[in-house]
C-alpha cells in the first residue's frame, strides 16, 4: 500500500513540475493571450483542447497549454462542461489503453478527465 501512495505522490510531483514549466514558458513568451476576454479565452481553449485531444500532437499542445495556463493565471476553471461528453468517452479509452509515448501528458490528461467526470453538471 505504501508503494501505491509513493507512486501516486511521485506522479503528482511530476505533474506539478510539468505545469510549472508550462507556466514559466508561457510567461517568458510574454503572456500572449492576456488581451483576450474571458469568453474569448474559454472559446479558444475549447477549440484548442479538442484539436489537441483528438490527436495529442505536439503541434497542437502549445496553443492548448498556453490557453490553459492563461485560465489558471486568471483563476478561472477550464470550461469542461462544453467538452464533457468527449471527455467521458476519452477517459474510458485512455484508462484502458495508455500509449506510453508521453507519460506526463497522459497522466495529466487522466487527472483532468477524472476531475471532469467527478464534476456535477
Amino acid at each position: 500500500m505504501a508503494d501505491v501512495a509513493s507512486n501516486c505522490s511521485a506522479r503528482i510531483d511530476l505533474l506539478d513540475i510539468e505545469m510549472t514549466r508550462e507556466m514559466e514558458a508561457y510567461l517568458r513568451r510574454g503572456r500572449v493571450d492576456a488581451n483576450l476576454s474571458d469568453g474569448e479565452l474559454e472559446g479558444l481553449w475549447t477549440a484548442a483542447f479538442m484539436a489537441w485531444f483528438r490527436n495529442r500532437a505536439a503541434e497542437d499542445s502549445l496553443g492548448y497549454y498556453d490557453l490553459d495556463v492563461e485560465l489558471e493565471l486568471r483563476c478561472l476553471e477550464p470550461p469542461i462542461e462544453v467538452v464533457h461528453s468527449e471527455l467521458a468517452r476519452a477517459h474510458a479509452q485512455l484508462s484502458a489503453n495508455m500509449d506510453g509515448e508521453n507519460p506526463a501528458s497522459n497522466e495529466r490528461l487522466l487527472t483532468f478527465l477524472k476531475a471532469a467526470n467527478d464534476t456535477s453538471f
